[in-house]
């Protein structure tokens, strides 16, 4: 192979050594360099693989001369432009949002669809905003029969008002019915069913007659203050003083007669101290059939709510696991809620 290199023919007297002496290596630097080998860029070296002319056969691509090969098939270079194997590797765009995807034929953008579909919440939030606008929740606590009875017998109320409930935030805005029911929900699910008993008779500043709390005021009143705490933005200036917690037996709004009040403190006296348990807690909502149950937040139920002789007969004949389920089934007849 001619490496480009040319070098003297050797001569008589340089292959002829005198006598004696020895051959001395020559040094590399007397040596001719030899050519460095050149690398073509990639991209020129692409373009020149798909040149019709990079094969050193113009003719054989053109058009007019005829296919020299024995098949009948066309015949392509395999450093064609039509070859797959010598096309160049596809460019990828990079992507761009809005991203349109194509479903079956029609081209979807999703950025559209998105925002329709945040202006379609917007337009239902501002509804409910509106329905709710200059409506009030009111927020009782739900206790049992024993107690609910005996303050129904005691209440001087029309029969258009609801229940005696023990009363805890009389308006509550209804247009902030999502965040007002989130909040009672997870803080229901934290609190065990507490006992309560009812107390004396008091009097409030906005003009009611309550029948007390004895037994469990001061874990109502615990609760008063978690939920004025969360709720402080929401509330008016009557809803943020505590008025103390009762039955309301009687409203100088209802245009009662007075000496009815005596009669009510002698008919507490007589039936005498009234125990039970708190077992929730519930929104009323004022409509035009009356006062409507929005909706219940129930506590933990305590063990001690089940009657001590059901006690001892379900812990003699059934094991422990068997024995909880027993004594929540049982106690689930005095969670049931305060009808209207």
């Amino acid at each position: 192979m001619d490496s480009g290199i040319s070098l003297p023919p050797p001569t008589e007297s340089l292959m002829q050594l005198p006598e004696g002496r020895k051959l001395k290596p020559l040094p590399l630097s007397s040596l001719p360099s030899l050519p460095q080998p050149t690398r073509a860029h990639p991209r020129h070296e692409l373009r020149r693989r798909n040149s019709p002319t990079s094969s050193g056969d113009f003719e054989s691509f053109s058009p007019r001369s005829p296919c020299r090969s024995p098949c009948l098939s066309p015949c392509l270079s395999p450093l064609s432009p039509l070859s797959p194997a010598g096309a160049a590797p596809a460019v990828q765009r990079v992507s761009r949002w809005p991203m349109e995807i194509k479903v079956d034929g029609p081209v979807v953008v999703i950025e559209k669809e998105r925002e329709a579909k945040e202006e379609e919440e917007k337009v239902e939030e501002e509804k409910i905003v509106e329905e709710n606008e200059g409506e009030t929740y009111t927020l009782t606590l739900l206790t049992t029969p024993s107690l609910t009875n005996n303050a129904s017998k005691l209440s001087l109320q029309p029969p258009t008002s609801p229940s005696p409930n023990v009363i805890l935030f009389p308006t509550l805005p209804a247009s902030k019915s999502a965040q007002i029911q989130g909040h009672l929900s997870l803080l229901a699910d934290k609190i065990k069913a507490f006992e309560v008993s009812t107390g004396r008779p008091t009097k409030t500043h906005t003009g009611q007659i309550l029948l007390g709390v004895s037994q469990g005021e001061r874990e109502i009143r615990r609760l008063f203050v978690s939920l004025r705490t969360n709720w402080w933005t929401l509330l008016n200036e009557d809803d943020r003083a505590y008025q103390g917690v009762g039955w309301s037996l009687f409203n100088d709004r209802d245009h009662v007669d007075i000496g009815s009040v005596d009669e009510i403190e002698r008919a507490v006296r007589d039936a005498g101290e009234v125990r039970g348990w708190a077992t929730g807690l519930c929104l009323w909502k004022k409509r035009e059939e009356g006062w409507v149950v929005e909706k219940e937040f129930g506590f933990q139920v305590d063990d001690r709510m089940v009657d001590k002789s059901l006690r001892v007969k379900v812990r003699s004949l059934m094991s422990p696991s068997a024995e909880d389920l027993a004594l929540k089934r049982a106690s689930s007849v005095e969670r049931r809620p305060v009808s209207v």
